[in-house]
């Protein structure tokens, strides 16, 4: 064997054992990162071997708990990936189910659609030749009687407020006086407030039938109004 043979040999020797404390050092590391608990002579014995400190070993146990973290991240892009590739292809699915609802669905209402539009202008103009025709009435008698009723109608609306605005106050002015008469410091003063309150209470009762009078009155008056406009619309 030359001397050059015999120097490639030794060379490709320590150049094999440089390459196993690396790779010793990595799968140490490795391990601790991963939670594994070495032997202390196995650790002593790489740190030796590759000249490496224990705070050097600490530092790249550290690094490899977070390249470990990394690599459990990176390894979810494949499954990920496919996942989304199947949730596009349904929302895909999805979209051509509803593009063909939303065509039949067009087809189906837009008659409905253009009658419906016929419909509308059909009213208007119903509206604008009643219109017409109240406006046209050559009824006198009938106009005159109208607003007549309309004037009784509005009287007895007004009428129908004020006697519901006294009712309520009425009322509550009763209440008022019969919580009052329970808080009087005085026996006389709280006998004065009783008898308000029930004089008061009578008031209202006694207006009530007035109020359902001026309200019949009220629905007749309305009820003769809208006849009596009805009669405008005949030519």
């Amino acid at each position: 064997m030359s001397l050059s043979e015999l120097l490639e040999r030794i060379s490709l020797r320590q150049h094999r054992r440089d390459e196993q404390r690396r790779v010793d050092y990595h799968d140490l590391v490795l391990n601790v990162a991963a939670g594994e608990e070495p032997d202390e002579d196995v650790v002593d014995q790489v740190l030796r071997e590759t000249g490496m400190t224990v705070e050097q070993l600490g530092r790249d146990v550290e690094l490899m708990a977070k390249r470990l973290k990394w690599r459990e991240t990176l390894n979810t892009r494949g499954p990920l990936i496919r996942e989304r590739d199947e949730i596009g292809k349904k929302i895909a699915k999805a979209d051509k189910v509803l593009e063909e609802a939303e065509r039949k669905h067009e087809e189906m209402v837009q008659p409905f659609v253009s009658r419906l539009f016929s419909i509308k202008q059909g009213l208007r103009d119903a509206d604008e030749a009643e219109q017409r025709l109240r406006d046209t009435s050559l009824d006198k008698a009938v106009l005159t009687e109208i607003a007549d009723v309309s004037r009784r109608a509005n009287d007895a609306s007004k009428r129908r407020s004020e006697l519901e605005d006294e009712i309520r106050s009425l009322r509550a002015w009763s209440d008022s006086d019969a919580i009052g008469a329970e808080q009087a410091p005085y026996p006389g003063h709280a006998e004065e407030l009783r008898e308000r309150s029930v004089q008061r209470k009578q008031r209202a009762d006694s207006l009530q039938p007035k109020l359902a009078e001026v309200e019949t009155t009220l629905a007749d008056l309305r009820q003769r109004e809208q006849s009596l406009r009805e009669r405008l619309l005949q030519p």
